[in-house]
């Protein structure tokens, strides 16, 4: 199997991409600035039909890199006859997640309470991968989400 990237994109109102950015960590920025050149190239997404909708919103892709060069989309199963599960469940999960959260000095200080919405998808080898943050509230506490889903 090759390396797989997940990239979130920045889709403004107009349909413009206003970023591209990798949520998989160490990737060649030789890759990255193709992609960003060929997403970029691409014709302007259809205006939101929600009037709800005020500002830009995230979107995102899976890529696959195979060589000699060759590009894959990658369709995540949303659904599969089997759920991945955490080693004891979702109360083990939970568990490590207090066990090995460190709250950052600076947001204690400044009395910081949020929840993080983060985005990962679990690799047919059972781990954690394309771990991104969909909703922040701090960059310090976001960092610290990101940090703990990667262990």
């Amino acid at each position: 199997m090759g390396n797989l990237i997940l990239y979130l994109t920045k889709v403004e109102l107009d349909g413009t991409i206003s970023s591209i950015v990798p949520a998989t960590a160490n990737v060649d920025q030789e890759i990255v600035d193709e992609v960003v050149r060929t997403v970029r190239s691409a014709p302007k997404w259809d205006a939101p039909k929600n009037f709800k909708v005020d500002g830009p919103f995230t979107s995102n892709f899976t890529l696959e890199f195979r060589l000699p060069g060759k590009i894959t989309n990658i369709t995540p199963y949303v659904v599969v006859e089997e759920m991945p599960m955490y080693p004891g469940g979702d109360i083990e999960l939970l568990k490590f997640i207090a066990k090995n959260v460190k709250y950052p000095e600076a947001a204690k200080k400044a009395k910081t309470e949020a929840k993080v919405i983060g985005l990962f998808y679990v690799s047919t080898e059972g781990k954690a991968e394309g771990i991104t943050v969909l909703k922040g509230a701090d960059p310090l506490l976001d960092a610290e989400a990101v940090r703990v889903k990667s262990l």
